[in-house]
C-alpha cells in the first residue's frame, strides 16, 4: 500500500472519531451564589414533600445528611429515623455520579408527615482531594470549589450573625459564658447570674396559685426563699402584707399573668384581667359573662391545667372549636375590643405528643369530652367521636402521637342496637395519621352490634378526596346485622382499614341495592382496601363472608385463621367479587367447615389465593362469570 492511500485511510478513520470526541456533553456552569440565606420553607399536609430544595449543593460524595439539615414543626428530623427519616435525590442522576453544584435536589420522606418544613443549609466542612500540582486549574473547578467555601461561610453567617440567627448572642464586647450542664437545667428555667453574662438554671416555680387579690402572712411563712412583702409607704416602713394593687404599683408588670387556679367551674370575675385563670378539674366549665362590669380593654387567659379532662367553654365569642371544648394543655386569651369579647389567642387544634384513648358508651353523652371509661365522660356514639377526632385534633403520628377510639359497654357484655351508636364514618378527613377503633379484641362477643333499624353496615368507612392517608385500624367487634344490615363492614370511597384484631361475624341477611348479594360479612367495595391481619369468626348463614366490588381491594399481611362454627352456609361464595374488584388471600380455617360454593366471581373480577381453590372453605366449585378459573396444581388459584 502506498504512503498516500495510508495516508488517506488513518485520516479517514480519524475523521470518523472526531465527532464523538467533539460533541461529549461538558458540565454546566457553575451559577453565581444568591446572596439569600440558604434556607427553604414548606407547609404540608399529610404528604412526603418531594419538595424542591431549591439551594445549590456542593458536597461530595453521596452522604447528603452532612449537607443539610431538615426540621418539621422546629424539631430536627434525622435522615435515618424510621418515622420523619428523608431522603435527596435528583432528577439528573445518581448523586454519585452527577456534576455539583447539584441544582435540582428533591426532599423527600420515608412517610407522609404534617407541619411546616424547614430545609437548612449545614455542610459540614472537608477537602478529601487537591488539586493536581504543577500544571493549570479549569475555571470550573476554581469556581467549584470557592463557591462550595463562600456557601459554607454564609451557612455559619446565617446561624450567628444575621436577624434570623439561631444562636443567643450578646453585643459587641461582652463575653457570654457556658451553659449550666444539661443534668442542671433538667425541668427548670434559664436566667442569669449578677452579671448578665453567665446562664444559670432555676427550679421551676412551686405549684399553686396566689389566693384572691391578696397574699396574706400565714401564706409568706409557707413559702420558699426568695419571695416579698410590700412596703407600699414612701420611705422605710416594716414588711405589710400585699395586695394586688400594691404588687402592681411597686412592681409594674407584676400583676400581669397572675395566676387564679381554679378546681371548680368557674365565671370569669372583672377581677381576672390581665390574668390566667388556670382550671383544674374534671367536668368543669369556664363561663365568659357579658362585658358590663369589666375595664374597657380587659385581657383574660383561660389555660386547662389538666392532663387528660377537658374544660368546657360557655358564653365565648364565635370562633373556638364546635364542641366549645378547650382540650388538655391548651388556653385561650379573649379580651374586649369595641365593647365586645373578641378571640385574642385561638387554641386551635389539639397536638397530640403521646397516646390518648377516648370512649364510647352506650350510656355516655356527645357533650362529653370523651377522654375517661364512665357513663359521665364516655361519648354516645363513635361518630361523633371521629368527627370531633377530625375537627380538632392533629393526631400527629410522626412525633408519637396516636387516638384510640374505644367503644366500651360499662359491663359487659352488651349489644348495641340503635343505630346511631354504629359506626358510619363518611366523608371525614384526618391530620397526621388515622384514629383507632377497638372494642375488645380478647372477646370481641363483648361488643356486638345488633341495630335494630335499618343500616348499610354496622361498621362502615367511606373517606372522599383527601381522606386518611394511612389505615384505620379496626377490630374486637360482633358483627351480627341481622335481616337490618347489608354489610357487616363496608369499606369503600378510597378508604383504608386495617382488621388487626379479632372480629365476628353473624347471619347478616339484608339485601343492598345494585346487583350485590345479600348478606355480607367484610365487602372493600368503589376502591375501598381492607388489609385482613386477625382472626374471623363465622358463626352463622351469610350471603358471602368477603367480598370485593367496583374497584374494592382485599389483602393479607400474612397468615389469617377463619374459624367457623354451626357449619355456616355462604349462599354466594365465601368470597364474592364483581365489577374489577380484587382479593389477594392466604387463609387457613378451622372449626366445623362450611357449605355453599367457594366463591363466586364475574365481571372482571380477580381473586388470587395460596392454597388452590379446594383450600377455600364451602363444598361447591367456584363460579365464575365469562372469566376463566386457572388452579395450578392445587396450589394457587387465578379467578379472572
Amino acid at each position: 500500500m502506498s504512503l498516500t492511500r495510508r495516508f488517506l485511510l488513518a485520516f479517514a478513520l480519524l475523521a470518523g472519531l472526531v465527532p464523538a470526541v467533539s460533541f461529549a456533553q461538558a458540565p454546566p456552569p457553575v451559577p453565581a451564589l444568591p446572596d439569600t440565606e440558604r434556607r427553604q420553607s414548606y407547609s404540608i399536609v399529610a404528604s412526603t414533600c418531594a419538595c424542591s430544595v431549591n439551594m445549590a449543593l456542593l458536597g461530595d460524595a453521596t452522604d447528603y445528611q452532612n449537607w443539610l439539615e431538615v426540621f418539621i414543626n422546629g424539631k430536627l428530623a434525622p435522615y435515618n429515623d424510621p418515622v420523619v427519616g428523608w431522603a435527596i435525590t435528583s432528577p439528573t442522576g445518581s448523586l454519585s455520579v452527577i456534576p455539583r453544584p447539584i441544582t435540582d435536589a428533591i426532599l423527600t420522606f420515608n412517610l407522609p408527615v404534617t407541619g411546616t418544613i424547614q430545609i437548612v443549609g449545614a455542610r459540614r466542612p472537608r477537602r478529601v482531594s487537591q488539586f493536581n500540582e504543577s500544571q493549570g486549574v479549569p475555571a470550573r473547578a476554581l469556581n467549584q470549589t470557592f463557591t462550595d467555601v463562600i456557601a459554607m461561610q454564609r451557612e455559619l453567617w446565617d446561624k450567628t450573625n444575621d436577624f434570623t440567627g439561631r444562636g443567643i448572642f450578646s453585643q459587641p464586647g461582652n463575653t457570654l459564658g457556658l451553659l449550666p450542664l444539661p443534668a442542671a437545667c433538667v425541668s427548670a428555667y434559664m436566667a442569669f447570674d449578677s452579671t448578665g453574662l453567665n446562664p444559670v438554671c432555676l427550679p421551676s416555680v412551686p405549684s399553686g396559685s396566689i389566693g384572691a387579690n391578696t397574699i396574706t402572712n400565714a401564706m409568706l411563712a409557707a413559702m420558699a426563699a426568695d419571695t416579698i412583702k410590700c412596703n407600699p409607704t414612701s420611705g422605710s416602713a416594716n414588711a405589710q402584707d400585699c395586695t394586688q394593687s400594691q404588687i402592681a404599683t411597686i412592681l409594674p408588670g407584676a400583676g400581669l399573668n397572675l395566676l387564679n387556679g381554679q378546681t371548680v367551674s368557674y365565671p370569669i370575675a372583672n377581677t381576672d384581667c390581665s390574668k390566667t385563670v388556670n382550671m383544674v378539674g374534671i367536668g368543669l366549665t369556664a363561663t365568659l359573662p357579658s362585658v358590663s362590669g369589666f375595664q374597657t380593654n380587659c385581657v383574660v387567659t383561660i389555660a386547662n391545667g389538666n392532663a387528660l379532662a377537658g374544660v368546657f367553654l360557655s358564653g365565648f365569642p364565635g370562633g373556638l372549636n364546635s364542641s366549645g371544648i378547650l382540650w388538655p394543655t391548651q388556653s385561650v386569651t379573649v379580651g374586649i375590643i369595641n365593647g365586645a369579647w373578641n378571640i385574642l389567642i385561638n387554641p386551635y387544634r389539639w397536638q397530640l405528643q403521646t397516646t390518648v384513648n377516648f370512649y364510647v358508651r352506650p350510656d355516655g353523652s356527645d357533650s362529653n369530652d370523651g377522654l375517661a371509661n364512665s357513663s359521665a365522660r364516655a361519648w354516645l356514639t363513635p361518630n361523633h367521636g371521629f368527627s370531633v377526632i377530625a375537627d380538632q385534633v392533629d393526631i400527629n403520628q410522626p412525633f408519637g402521637g396516636l387516638a384510640i377510639v374505644n367503644h366500651t359497654c360499662g359491663t359487659p357484655p352488651c349489644t348495641i342496637t340503635a343505630a346511631a351508636q354504629m359506626l358510619n364514618i363518611i366523608g371525614l378527613s384526618f391530620i397526621g395519621g388515622a384514629p383507632e377503633y377497638i372494642g375488645n379484641c380478647g372477646t370481641p362477643t363483648n361488643v356486638k352490634f345488633s341495630p335494630s333499624t335499618a343500616v348499610n353496615a354496622d361498621i362502615q368507612v367511606t373517606f372522599g378526596a383527601g381522606g386518611s392517608v394511612s389505615p384505620i385500624l379496626i377490630g374486637g367487634f360482633e358483627l351480627a346485622g341481622g335481616t337490618n344490615a347489608n354489610y357487616g363492614m363496608y369499606v369503600s370511597g378510597n378508604s383504608q382499614v386495617n382488621i388487626f384484631c379479632p372480629m365476628q361475624v353473624d347471619a347478616i341477611s339484608s339485601t343492598p341495592t345494585g346487583g350485590y348479594p345479600a348478606g355480607i360479612g367484610i365487602g372493600a367495595n368503589s376502591g375501598g382496601h381492607i388489609y385482613l391481619n386477625a382472626t374471623l369468626f363465622y358463626t352463622a348463614n351469610i350471603g358471602a363472608a368477603l367480598s370485593v366490588t367496583n374497584g374494592g381491594y382485599m389483602e393479607n399481611g400474612g397468615p389469617v385463621t377463619v374459624n367457623t362454627s354451626n357449619t355456616p352456609a355462604w349462599t354466594n361464595g365465601f368470597v364474592f367479587g364483581a365489577w374489577n374488584g380484587t382479593a389477594a388471600l392466604t387463609l387457613s380455617f378451622n372449626g366445623t367447615g362450611a357449605t355453599g360454593n367457594r366463591c363466586a366471581f364475574s365481571a372482571g373480577a380477580s381473586l388470587y389465593t395460596n392454597g388452590g381453590l379446594a383450600a377455600l372453605p364451602g363444598t361447591g366449585a367456584c363460579s365464575v362469570g365469562a372469566g376463566t378459573v386457572t388452579d395450578v396444581a392445587g396450589n394457587r388459584a387465578y379467578v379472572q
